[in-house]
């Protein structure tokens, strides 16, 4: 079925406190790849 809605994408992000730096490094690569949306648990 078809609601008319653009399609987004994006990517769900689990933090480490183990490697903090780790998961804003993701988030730099989704932006970078277009990604529509970047969230975190």
């Amino acid at each position: 079925m078809d609601y008319g809605h653009p399609l987004r994408f994006g990517v769900f992000l689990t933090p480490s406190a183990a490697e903090p730096s780790a998961v804003v490094d993701r988030a730099r690569l989704a932006e970078g790849l277009g990604l529509d949306l970047v969230t975190f648990q």
